[in-house]
C-alpha cells in the first residue's frame, strides 16, 4: 500500500497538514476547543508514539463533540500499526455517519485494496474521485483496484486523469508503464517504465519489467545496455525476464542465454533454479530441465513440489521407472499432492501395475473427485481388469460429464459399443471424438471399421484413407524424433 507523509514526520495514510487538523477540528460548527486528549493524541502520534497516540484517541467519549474526529484519527493511527480490521471497522461506522469525507473514504480505499478486497476498494476511491475530482490520489488508488480485477483499459484512463493533475507524480510512471506492457503496448510502455527507472535504478521489479519490455519489442541494442547497466544484484532479475518473453515468442537460443546466465549467478537461489527449470520443461528440453532440478533439489531436498516437477520431466523422457519413483517420493512428501498422485497412477499404469495404479488414480480423486483426467485413466485400468467394463464406463462417463468432450473417454464409449454391436451409437461417439479433435487417428480407424460394417462402403474408404494419412504423418515424426537439448552459451 503506497504511504504518505503526515503528522509531521511520520509515515501516515493520508497526508494531514497542521492548518488541516485546525479547520477538521474547530471549523465551521464553532466547536469548543478541541479536548486535551485528542491533543495529546496528535503530539504523539508526530513522535511517532503512535500506540500511546492511539489510546488517547480511544480515550474520548461518544459524548464529546470531537469524538467523530478522534475516530477517524484512531482509525488512522491504527492503519499504521497493522490494525487494519480493527481500522475498517471504525471507519465503516464513521463513513456511515459522514459519508462525504473523502479521506476516510480513501483510508477506506486503500485498506480493502491491501486486504484484496479490490471491488470494495474501487467504490470508495470512486467516491473520492467524486467528492475531489482533481485529488490525483483518488485516481491512482481507482487506477491500482481496477487493474487488480483485470479491469486494464478502465485503469490506464483513470491513471492517464491522474497523470493530468500531477504530472510529476514518480509512482504514475511505473503502474502506466505495466499497464500498457500487460495490454501488449510495448513502445508506450517502454517510455513509461524507462522513466520509472531512472528515477529509481535500484529497484528490481522495474528493471525486471523494462527489460521484458525490450524484449518483447526485439530491442536487443537497449535490452543489452539495460542490462550491463545493472548492479549484480537485480542483474538475474531482468535477464529473467527477458529470457520468459524471448521462450514465449519462441526465440529459445536467445531466451535461455539469458535465463542460464541469471541461473549462474545464482547457484544458491532456489527460486532462480526452478524458473529456469521450469521454463526448460515447459519448451521440452527435458534433459536439460532435469539437471536443474536435480541442483534445486540439493538446495531443498524435501520439495515435493520439485521432486514432482523432476519426474514429470523423466516420465516425458520416456524414463517411466524414474518418474514412478520421483512421484512416490514426492506423495510421501506431501500426501496431499493430488497431481503427484495423479501422475503417480499414469506411470504406474504405462508400467503394467495395475492394483497400485488403481490405488494412486483413487487417492488422486479422493483429493479432486472433479479431475476428468484421473476418472479416464481409473475407467482404463478397470478395462484391464476382469469384469471390469461396467466399472469403465461408468468412470468414462463421469469423466464426461464433468469435461463433455474429453476424446479420451469419447474414444472408449465409442469403441466399446462398437465391440457390442451397437455400432450406430458408437459411430454417435467417435463422430463426437473427430469434433472435439480432427487428427485423433484412431477414432479415423475406428470410423472407417464402423462404417464398412454398416455397409457404407465409400464413406469407410474416404476414412480410411484419412486414417492412412494421419498414421504415415505420425509414423515419419516417430522415425525423426531425437530428444530435444540445448546448450546455451553464456556471453564472455
Amino acid at each position: 500500500m503506497p504511504e504518505f507523509r503526515g503528522w509531521g514526520k511520520i509515515k501516515i495514510v493520508h497526508p494531514l497538514p497542521a492548518a488541516l487538523i485546525v479547520v477538521f477540528l474547530c471549523g465551521a460548527l464553532q466547536q469548543p476547543p478541541p479536548p486535551p486528549a485528542l491533543e495529546r493524541g496528535i503530539a504523539l502520534a508526530r513522535q511517532e508514539r503512535l500506540e500511546e497516540a492511539e489510546r488517547e484517541f480511544d480515550s474520548i467519549g461518544e459524548a464529546d463533540p470531537y469524538y467523530w474526529q478522534a475516530q477517524y484519527f484512531s482509525a488512522v493511527a491504527k492503519a499504521q500499526l497493522k490494525k487494519n480490521q480493527a481500522a475498517r471497522a471504525i471507519l465503516e461506522r464513521f463513513i456511515a455517519r459522514i459519508p462525504d469525507h473523502k479521506d476516510a473514504r480513501y483510508l477506506m480505499g486503500m485498506l480493502l485494496e491491501e486486504a484484496g478486497r479490490f471491488k470494495e476498494a474501487e467504490v470508495h476511491f470512486r467516491k473520492v474521485t467524486a467528492l475531489a475530482p482533481k485529488d490525483t490520489r483518488g485516481w491512482t488508488g481507482l487506477g491500482r483496484v481496477l487493474q487488480e480485477q483485470g479491469k486494464l483499459q478502465e485503469a490506464v484512463s483513470a491513471l492517464q486523469r491522474a497523470e493530468k493533475l500531477a504530472p510529476g507524480d514518480p509512482a504514475l510512471p511505473a503502474l502506466l508503464g505495466g499497464l500498457y506492457y500487460r495490454l501488449g503496448k510495448f513502445p508506450e510502455a517502454a517510455g513509461y517504465l524507462l522513466s520509472a527507472w531512472q528515477a529509481d535504478s535500484d529497484n528490481a521489479e522495474l528493471a525486471a519489467q523494462l527489460a521484458a519490455c525490450y524484449a518483447a519489442l526485439g530491442d536487443a541494442a537497449n535490452l543489452e545496455g539495460l542490462l550491463e547497466s545493472l548492479p549484480a544484484g537485480i542483474r538475474p532479475d531482468a535477464e529473467i525476464a527477458a529470457g520468459l518473453v524471448h521462450i514465449g515468442k519462441g526465440e529459445e537460443a536467445a531466451g535461455f542465454t539469458l535465463l542460464v546466465d541469471a541461473a549462474a549467478a545464482r547457484p544458491r537461489d532456489f527460486r532462480t533454479q526452478r524458473l529456469v527449470a521450469d521454463a526448460m520443461f515447459r519448451s521440452e528440453l527435458y534433459q536439460n530441465a532435469q539437471e536443474v532440478y536435480r541442483s534445486c533439489l540439493e538446495l531443498k531436498p524435501d520439495d515435493a513440489e520439485t521432486m514432482f516437477q523432476l519426474g514429470r520431466s523423466y516420465y516425458e523422457d520416456r524414463k517411466i521407472a524414474e518418474a514412478r519413483d520421483l512421484y512416490r517420493r514426492a506423495v510421501e512428501a506431501d500426501p496431499a499432492l493430488a497431481a503427484a498422485w495423479f501422475h503417480l497412477g499414469v506411470a504406474e499404469r504405462a508400467l503394467e501395475k495395475t492394483a497400485e495404479a488403481r490405488a494412486a488414480l483413487s487417492k488422486a480423486l479422493e483429493l479432486e473427485p472433479r479431475n476428468p483426467e484421473a476418472l479416464y485413466h481409473l475407467g482404463m485400468v478397470a478395462l484391464r481388469e476382469e469384469d471390469g467394463a461396467p466399472e469403465a464406463e461408468r468412470c468414462f462417463a463421469q469423466a464426461l460429464a464433468i469435461s463433455p468432450a474429453h476424446a479420451g473417454a469419447l474414444y472408449e464409449m465409442g469403441r466399446m459399443r462398437i465391440s457390442q454391436g451397437r455400432l450406430e451409437e458408437g459411430l454417435a461417439f467417435i463422430d463426437r471424438v473427430l469434433r472435439a479433435d480432427p487428427n485423433h487417428t484412431q477414432a479415423h480407424y475406428q470410423r472407417a471399421m464402423t462404417l464398412r460394417r454398416l455397409g457404407r462402403t465409400e464413406e469407410a474408404a474416404r476414412e480410411f484413407e484419412i486414417f492412412q494419412k494421419l498414421d504415415k504423418e505420425y509414423r515419419e515424426r516417430r522415425k525423426i524424433l531425437v530428444k530435444k537439448v540445448l546448450t546455451p552459451k553464456s556471453k564472455p
